[in-house]
Order: structure tokens, then sequence, then C-alpha cells
């Protein structure tokens, strides 16, 4: 549970941070680098966190979710994303 519980805490800053700005990216109403580096780390987080631990971001950080679905639905994310198997595989493979 210490790993959950400090995982929710870094992604509740991430939410808080979002509420704060009041704009649908990090640093304003575009896609920024900022989001180039997060977007990554959340898709893994979302992909292998569902299918190795049943686990998904939970409905309380309603905008970061809210993001998560705002960047991965960008075409600088959807046109260098790998598919969801490919992010399963690698995690299964090496980790």
């Amino acid at each position: 549970a210490g790993l959950e519980s400090n995982l929710i805490a870094e992604l509740t800053k991430i939410d808080e941070h979002l509420k704060s700005v009041g704009t649908p990216f990090l640093d304003g109403d575009d896609i920024g680098m900022a989001d180039c580096s997060l977007a990554p780390k959340l898709y893994h987080l979302k992909v292998a966190a569902k299918h190795f631990k049943f686990w998904e971001v939970p409905e309380s950080l309603a905008t970061l979710r809210q993001y998560m679905a705002t960047v991965f639905d960008s075409s600088a994310f959807t046109s260098t994303v790998y598919p969801e198997e490919t992010v399963v595989w690698g995690w299964s493979t090496y980790h």
C-alpha cells in the first residue's frame, strides 16, 4: 500500500497543478515539452497498471484523467504512441 499511496500523492500533485492553471495542458492551451515528457509516462502507467495490477488512476483525480484523455488524443501523441500490447510486452519482458 505504501507504493500506491506514494503514487497517488504524486498524481494528486499533477491534478492540483492542472486545476490551478485551468488549461488543457501543463503550461497552457497548447501541448508543450512538459506534456511530451509526461504523457508517455502516464500512458505506460495507464496501460501497465491496468494490465498487471488491475489498477487505474482514481476517479477522484478527475482533472488528471481529463488531461490524460486530452493529451492521449493529441496528434503529437497519436502519431508516435506504441500500441498497448507493445507496452505490455515491454513491461512483461524487461521488468
